[in-house]
């Protein structure tokens, strides 16, 4: 039988502990046998605990998940090897400024959040954010993000995104009455719908392919003038 006790016979081949639904381990013997396992690439960790998560340094963990419990606080993580992060649904408030320089998949979903850092995330490329309680957001500096989703919060505005590489965008469910004239080059879908919206800037946006406006405040004046502006790609009016 595989306990913690005789884990190390694979200490230098261990890649994977699912650790999901297990009840039984107290959660400090499991913290403190894993301390030395320099070796570990993922980590699942689906128990419902009520205090804050206090995870040993593992310097080569390249995914970790903790989404699905009662967590209200996380530390700042130091995972310099961490690619995947979840921590959706959840009872987050706030979150540190996390200092992981190769994270490119960051999941804080269905939390309580108000507010955000700038994130400093080089390499970021899947931000979720919906589902919170945000009414702003920074104006985020991450090169690398491909898709950022803040639909569901409560945003009455939103800055003039600078990022170069966004493909996705999902802003809709929110409180905003106007949306910038966005500068992104690569942006493919846009979703805008469920707003007070009641009109939208003639968006220069070159690849863009999917509009959605459902559900906003357009009169029939300007609805007829945005089919006719879009007619060209896939638009829900």
């Amino acid at each position: 039988m595989l306990t913690l006790q005789n884990l190390d016979i694979f200490k230098e081949e261990l890649i994977i502990i699912n650790y999901k639904y297990n009840f039984i381990v107290p959660k400090t013997v499991f913290w403190e046998s894993l301390e030395s396992f320099n070796y570990i690439k993922t980590y699942l960790f689906i128990k419902k605990y009520r205090n804050e998560v206090k995870l040993k340094e593992l310097k080569n963990l390249q995914e970790l998940y903790l989404n699905n419990n009662q967590l209200t606080s996380v530390p700042d993580f130091n995972l310099l090897s961490l690619q995947i992060l979840h921590l959706h649904n959840n009872q987050l408030t706030t979150v540190p400024d996390f200092n992981l320089p190769r994270l490119q998949e960051l999941y804080l979903d269905n939390n309580q959040l108000t507010t955000v850092p700038d994130f400093n995330l080089p390499s970021l490329q899947i931000l979720y954010l919906y589902s919170n309680q945000l009414t702003k957001v920074p104006n985020f500096n991450l090169p690398r993000l491909q898709v950022l989703s803040l639909y569901n919060n409560q945003l009455t505005t939103v800055p003039d995104f600078n990022l170069p590489n966004l493909q996705e965008l999902y802003l809709d469910n929110n409180q905003l009455t106007t949306v910038p004239d966005f500068n992104l080059p690569r942006l493919q879908t846009l979703y805008l719908g469920a707003n007070q919206l009641t009109t939208v800037p003639d968006f220069n946006l070159p690849r863009l392919q999917t509009l959605y406006l459902r559900n906003n405040r357009f009169s029939k004046e300007e609805k007829e003038r945005l089919r006719e502006k879009y007619k060209d790609i896939t638009l829900e009016l």
